[in-house]
């Protein structure tokens, strides 16, 4: 197909779209690139996590986790970008491991989150349980 011709289907298929849509695939593209690189495969975890976004608490299910992030599941309405705090249960760990993060996807069922970590004795910590989740399923 001529680049000319895709071009134009895709400004056909974006009149066609609602804003919000329009936003959502914006997202998508825009995180396509992060999924791509992803150096850890999701594993499956549903546990409620207590978190707070602009200073509001709330508490919803992680539904899968990787050594660099989570998705929870949410019909809160979040953007990309925003700043997430939270109280993240881990494995083998008792109490939660105080975690901040970045919402890098804002989904209709839920956000995912990429963990900031502050230093690498963290990263380690999260990595090491993360990965003892193979051994307890």
């Amino acid at each position: 197909m001529a680049e000319s011709k895709i071009l134009q289907e895709l400004i056909d298929a974006l009149d066609k779209m609602s804003e919000k849509e329009q936003l959502e695939l914006l997202e998508y593209i825009k995180l396509r690139p992060f999924v791509e690189k992803r150096l850890d495969h999701r594993k499956p975890y549903s546990t409620p996590l207590d978190y707070s976004v602009d200073n509001r608490f709330y508490r919803d299910f992680i539904t899968d986790i990787s050594s660099t992030g989570i998705f929870l599941s949410t019909n809160k309405d979040f953007s990309a970008g925003q700043k997430v705090t939270m109280a993240l249960p881990l494995p083998g760990r008792k109490g939660e491991f105080k975690l901040t993060g970045t919402i890098v996807r804002a989904a209709e069922n839920g956000i995912g989150i990429k963990f900031d970590f502050r230093s690498r004795v963290t990263e380690e910590i999260v990595r090491e349980r993360i990965s003892s989740l193979d051994l307890l399923q």
